[in-house]
């Protein structure tokens, strides 16, 4: 099968990191700390109550601090095994130059780095329902529902990882999932059932 993944709050999740990294940019630009708009947040925007200029800034300042961490729990036994098994894997981001110099290269070097294993990436992907359309996706695991839902309209099997931006979000057509023991799972059983099709 062929298997597209995100990166950001699917591959990796960056709350932590972007919380504890954010309130030190507070302290050095303006000397104290702001009212947190959303501990869960998972965009510097929705955690602070910051302007687009001063969210730019922090990026430019503290890009790797906040995204260049390990990966979820599993998600490096779980994509090798994939890729042992004969799936095709692609990485689809919707990384930008606004917030990178070099997207492609800053996510290949983490893609490395913590030995992920994939067959193609793509970055700065704004429509990733057509990306998915044009590389046959089989399955496609993200946490945003502007990608997710018109992945799923496409008529992509789309995975949603729950994440703080789409916990009340409900979709009949998109199965949630928590963990990458429940997205092997999933894969697992959509290969059973794409083989027995075959079979008849």
């Amino acid at each position: 099968m062929n298997i597209a993944f995100d990166i950001d709050n699917t591959l990796l999740t960056y709350n932590e990191s972007l919380l504890a990294y954010g309130q030190k940019f507070e302290l050095e630009k303006f000397g104290k700390l702001s009212k947190i708009k959303s501990i869960d947040a998972d965009s510097s925007e929705a955690m602070f109550n910051w302007k687009d200029d001063v969210s730019l800034e922090f990026w430019h300042k503290y890009l790797d601090e906040v995204l260049f961490i390990p990966p979820r729990f599993l998600v490096v036994e779980t994509l090798k095994k994939l890729k042992s098994e004969g799936h095709k894997i692609y990485i689809l981001t919707s990384r930008e130059p606004k917030y990178f110099n070099d997207a492609y290269n800053f996510s290949k070097k983490w893609l490395k780095k913590f030995k992920i294993s994939y067959d193609e990436l793509f970055v700065n992907v704004q429509n990733k329902a057509q990306k998915c359309l044009e590389l046959n996706i089989d399955a496609f695991f993200d946490d945003d529902p502007k990608f997710c839902v018109p992945a799923s309209l496409a008529g992509i099997k789309t995975y949603m990882f729950h994440s703080f931006r789409n916990y009340d979000f409900n979709d009949k057509n998109i199965k949630k999932v928590h963990s990458f023991i429940e997205i092997k799972n999933e894969i697992n059983k959509l290969a059973s059932k794409q083989l027995n099709l075959k079979k008849k």
